[in-house]
């Protein structure tokens, strides 16, 4: 039998995501989904099917729903997928941010909480391409980032360990100013099988010239660069920042 000690390395949420809900505890899904439901009032083609690119465990999708949008949902991870179940109206798959397997004709795309910052530049662009791909004509893909500032001020040395039933979890985070990476390991102690496993993720810190310029690159109209969760124009002693670009109609 491993010990408790010798850590087991694993996939990428394949160990937190029975626990995912409880660690975001503190997210308000709800103000969140508020939010976007206001983005799309004042920016949208007043159409309502929304597809949640990298949709985790599906609790946007369900705060979604309560403000009338058609939500399908994918992600890259099978066991996140396994805790979301019933949360899309028009279902859920397993899939990549680069390659959307859907076909055209959705109102609008979103991709939060840091999703986009597991891609590098290069697959960013290539995101924005799906997206102009699949989208109606006015219709709006709401991504999220944050700044670097944000991650210098909480995450750029951060530890946490926290306990879910008999589950025990140990955070640690780092930052690399040099590659502009976030680097965040989950060590989990799963009282059932009595071992300890390793979960390494990996997470690029765009600067917004960055983003910008693969936004031009595209045929994306970018309606705004929002800070927090306001209309504000975000900038880079922002923490957070909505980006809503548009399909051009034709």
């Amino acid at each position: 039998m491993k010990s408790w000690l010798q850590p087991e390395p694993v996939q990428a949420y394949e160990r937190i995501a029975p626990v995912y809900d409880h660690l975001m505890k503190h997210v308000r899904y709800g103000k969140w989904a508020r939010y976007i439901h206001h983005i799309f009032s004042e920016f949208g083609n007043g159409g309502c099917r929304v597809l949640d690119a990298g949709c985790g465990t599906g609790k946007m999708m369900q705060a979604l729903r309560k403000y009338g949008f058609h939500t399908a949902g994918f992600d890259r991870s099978y066991h996140m997928l396994c805790q979301a179940q019933s949360a899309a109206t028009m279902g859920i798959w397993q899939g990549d941010l680069t390659v959307l397997a859907v076909h055209p004709g959705w109102d609008g795309i979103v991709c939060l909480y840091d999703t986009v910052h597991y891609l590098d530049l290069l697959e960013f662009e290539a995101l924005c391409g799906e997206a102009a791909h699949i989208l109606k004509p006015g219709g709006l893909f709401v991504f999220d980032v944050v700044t670097e500032r944000h991650i210098r001020d909480y995450w750029a040395d951060f530890m946490e360990i926290d306990q879910y039933a008999e589950t025990k979890i140990v955070r640690r985070s780092w930052y690399d100013p040099g590659k502009r990476c976030q680097y965040t390991e989950f060590e989990i102690r799963d009282p059932v099988t009595r071992r300890t496993y390793m979960e390494s993720h990996r997470q690029w810190i765009y600067s917004l010239a960055d983003i910008e310029a693969r936004i031009a690159a595209s045929v994306l109209e970018r309606v705004g660069c929002f800070d927090g969760y306001t209309f504000d124009a975000g900038n880079e002693k922002s923490e957070r920042i909505h980006y809503v670009l548009r399909k051009v109609q034709l």
